[in-house]
């Protein structure tokens, strides 16, 4: 069981095989599928192609939602597409785009890669879906997942390791859209994907998604027999002189380093997806030319709420989707990096920006830059001691003198007299 929607702004609605041929039938969507190929193969990734093929519906093919008031809460009551009502079916998606540029492929011929025995039911993980992307360029597959072999990240990076070919990590949130495609680009289905639903899958993974942890979570390994073995997990961010060597078993991105910290699952209580998706609601996208200077915005406030640490705010920004999608796209992640890296640099004042106050308020943070009088008292207290000691050290005499056994509160108010 998944669901689709007909545009952005829909309600969630279950996808029968009925709806899903339907759709793929459609001659809207025959066209707009074909127009947004034909769009990308002229300017690749730009304006266009992304225009194009916003105007397909949605599918969500690893889960369901249960009632919700949208990401924001503020939409009646309905099954909207929210991280936090998601309910995991048990399916992973594999996703890679940019075939001929980056990889030397075409969806074909990677299609053509997938061993036999993938396709076998017996199998635990087994594929129900594959095709083109829109872009004409990726090869989009869906399959059950191993509740014992990890979240659909760990999936992700396993398949990735057997084609030889990395999923874009930017699939790895179970509540993202993907658009749908005409009947030709699919290149085969299996019709139990459209009932398909593993309860154990649901309890073991699904409060880890709904609080923003979908992070690879299995301690990468290869064993001697290399990707081709069932078995093989490996880190797919990997280049190709790298594999088969433990990859990163949290990897958020680029800006993760071995052993870097974790970041935690919520704030005060609010998971730290809740709050980015706030923030990026309050503050639309970027105005072309402008990315850098937005980036630096968004890393400047957020840095507040992870101590002003940059690799945790590494991993925070890249929670955003349209990160998510630079990364993806550009399959380069130091812009990021160093765009977090010059946030934490800057001084680091003692009150959070009143913008991310107000981000935090509305994603449900109970206000924590509240002080009581004492506590605000002795921080002017301590300010005003540490300014008395620079002062001392540029006293001369007579002031020397007078100074002497003045209590250190006292000594501005004592040179001014």
């Amino acid at each position: 069981m998944f669901v689709y929607q007909q545009n952005f702004a829909a309600v969630c609605l279950p996808c029968t095989a009925a709806d899903f041929h339907r759709i793929s039938n459609d001659k809207k969507t025959i066209s707009d599928c074909h127009r947004a190929t034909e769009l990308y193969q002229q300017h690749g990734k730009g304006a266009a192609y992304n225009a194009a093929k916003k105007k397909l519906p949605l599918v969500m093919f690893c889960c369901t939602f249960d009632q919700n008031k949208g990401a924001k809460g503020n939409l009646p009551e309905n099954t909207w597409r929210c991280q936090e009502a998601v309910r995991l079916n048990g399916l992973f998606m594999y996703d890679a785009d940019e075939l001929k540029e980056k990889h030397g492929t075409t969806p074909k011929e990677l299609y053509e890669k997938i061993p036999q025995w993938l396709y076998d039911e017996k199998e635990v993980r087994h594929i129900l879906y594959a095709g083109m992307t829109p872009s004409g360029d990726g090869l989009r597959i869906v399959a059950t997942c191993d509740p014992e072999k990890g979240n659909l990240a760990d999936h992700q990076q396993w398949l990735g390791t057997l084609l030889g070919v990395p999923c874009d990590k930017s699939v790895k949130d179970a509540s993202r859209g993907s658009f749908m495609v005409s009947k030709d680009y699919i290149y085969y289905i299996n019709n139990n994907i459209f009932t398909y639903n593993d309860e154990r899958y649901f309890e073991k993974y699904n409060n880890c998604y709904r609080s923003g942890s979908s992070a690879p979570s299995v301690q990468p390994s290869v064993s001697a027999a290399g990707a081709a073995d069932k078995s093989a997990v490996l880190d797919v961010g990997a280049d190709s002189e790298s594999r088969g060597q433990a990859g990163r078993p949290d990897d958020l991105g680029s800006g993760r380093a071995q052993g870097a910290l974790s970041l935690a699952p919520d704030y005060h209580g609010v998971s730290y997806q809740k709050i980015v998706d706030v923030y990026c609601a309050r503050n639309p996208d970027y105005a072309v030319g402008d990315r850098h200077p937005h980036l630096l915005k968004m890393a400047g406030r957020l840095r507040y709420i992870v101590d002003n640490n940059p690799e945790k705010l590494k991993q925070l920004v890249r929670l955003a989707q349209y990160v998510q999608e630079w990364e993806a796209q550009e399959h380069n992640g130091k812009e990021i990096d160093d765009a977090c890296e010059t946030a934490c640099q800057q001084k680091f004042y003692m009150g959070k920006p009143k913008a991310l106050q107000e981000v935090l308020q509305r994603a449900g943070v109970k206000a924590t830059e509240a002080l009581d009088e004492q506590e605000r008292q002795s921080m002017q207290d301590t300010a005003v001691r540490l300014y008395s000691r620079r002062m001392h050290e540029v006293l001369q005499e007579p002031y020397l003198t007078v100074m002497k056994g003045v209590e250190p509160l006292n000594v501005v108010p004592a040179v001014y007299a």
